[in-house]
Formats: C-alpha cells, sequence, structure tokens
C-alpha cells in the first residue's frame, strides 16, 4: 500500500500511540504515510518519525535490528520502513 491508495482525508493525524498519553497528546498532524516492510502501515508526524531513525540507529549499531511482530532482521533503516511524505 502507498498514499496513493489511501482515501482523501481532511487532515490525517499521527498513528504512534505515544500520543495518546501524557504530553504528548493530542496527536498532530501527520507528516508522512509510513510502511514498516509491509508489517504495518501508519500516518506518523515528522518528530516520531525521527524518533523511531534514531532508535533504530542506536540499537543497529553494528549490529541487525528484529522486528517484534514479524521477526524479521533489519541493517538499515530505509530497509526497515519507507515513507512517503503527505
Amino acid at each position: 500500500m502507498t498514499a496513493a491508495d489511501l482515501p482523501e482525508l481532511p487532515d490525517p493525524v499521527c498513528g504512534s500511540m505515544i500520543h495518546l498519553f501524557g504530553p504528548h497528546g493530542p496527536a498532530p498532524k501527520a507528516d508522512y504515510w509510513a510502511n514498516w516492510h509491509d508489517c504495518s502501515d501508519n500516518f506518523t508526524c515528522a518528530p516520531c518519525l525521527q524518533m523511531v531513525q534514531a532508535e533504530f540507529e542506536r540499537k543497529a549499531a553494528g549490529n541487525t535490528v528484529t522486528c517484534p511482530k514479524c521477526r524479521r532482521e533489519f541493517n538499515t533503516f530505509n530497509d526497515f520502513v519507507k515513507w512517503q511524505q503527505l
């Protein structure tokens, strides 16, 4: 699925759960449509995508990162997630 396959939404918001609690809510307007290696896909804001990338790179540091959902291993962030700006 790509952003072109999505229905027209007036203002999609970030789907990260961090925006459901505390000082990070409500969810901001989404900046990207992210596809997590066909394991899942959702709208995301730029700060959330940057946070995931930083965490991926911290964990990778010469190792592979394993997806907790599908158990596939990834060496680079660009293989782990593809994104399209909205």
